[in-house]
């Protein structure tokens, strides 16, 4: 796979040499500031949460084909609470994102 824009399925795999084009990409784009907005993380956070929603058969087969998980607990301890994780993601989004004053201390003052 050598399209780091191409989707992954269960079914691919890829070289190290990938991987690391994947990962430098990804670093580039950080770069740009393209992910800071708000707005821009609530798009991927729900995308993802569409994504697991949508794939849930898919998933909880992987995880029984890999780990022997079955399904109740791929849907309870993998799915769900991943789910849940992005649902309070999404909620405190803003809140976990403003700007907070870090307090100034003089060197050996406790």
């Amino acid at each position: 796979m050598t399209d780091t824009k191409a989707a992954f399925t269960l079914d691919d795999t890829f070289t190290a040499a990938e991987a690391t084009a994947l990962v430098d990409r990804l670093r580039a784009t950080f770069r740009t500031g393209h992910t800071k907005p708000l707005a821009w993380r609530r798009t991927q956070l729900t995308r993802l949460r569409d994504l697991l929603t949508d794939n849930r058969a898919a998933i909880a087969d992987a995880l029984y084909a890999d780990l022997r998980k079955n399904r109740a607990e791929a849907d309870a301890m993998e799915i769900d609470l991943t789910i849940v994780e992005i649902d309070d993601y999404l909620e405190h989004l803003e809140e976990w994102t403003t700007p907070q004053p870090a307090p100034v201390t003089v060197p050996g003052v406790p």
